[in-house]
């Protein structure tokens, strides 16, 4: 749904920016709202370009992350996927731009893995995310 708005109104920007580009004359200060419009195009194409989706499945006893792009329309292939009983830890972090989930998971050379993800999510998802994780974590450990 965010790209779709992202796009609609990078849409409205272009035609907006055409519009006052070519009744530019017309238009006191058609320049300064060129040069906003611009502005705001660019800022509408750097966001809509770096939009990722974030999946996260649990089966039973595999744990897969997918994160892609929106307009992917390809099939999506997990960034992420191991065993359950790799998971030693984890922490999810709140931050300006959404959320950073860390795992920290079990390596058969007794070093620990550290991956990042960050994210954006409501708290609904983040909810159920925790809880998923937690239970994972709490039958590991019993």
């Amino acid at each position: 749904m965010t790209s779709t708005i992202i796009s609609m109104g990078l849409f409205m920007c272009i035609l907006s920016a055409l519009f006052s580009y070519l009744f530019q004359e017309l238009i006191p200060a058609g320049t300064v709202i060129l040069a906003v419009l611009s502005l705001v195009i660019f800022i509408l194409l750097f966001v809509l370009f770096n939009l990722k989706c974030f999946i996260y499945e649990f089966s039973g006893e595999v744990i897969t992350i997918k994160i892609f792009h929106p307009f992917k329309k390809a099939h999506v292939y997990p960034c992420m996927e191991f065993p359950k009983s790799s998971l030693k830890d984890y922490s999810i972090n709140k931050s300006i731009y959404g959320h950073q989930l860390k795992l920290y998971l079990k390596s058969e050379r007794k070093k620990e893995i550290r991956v990042k993800c960050k994210f954006s999510i409501d708290r609904d998802q983040l909810i159920n995310l925790s809880n998923s994780l937690r239970g994972i974590k709490k039958s590991i450990y019993k």
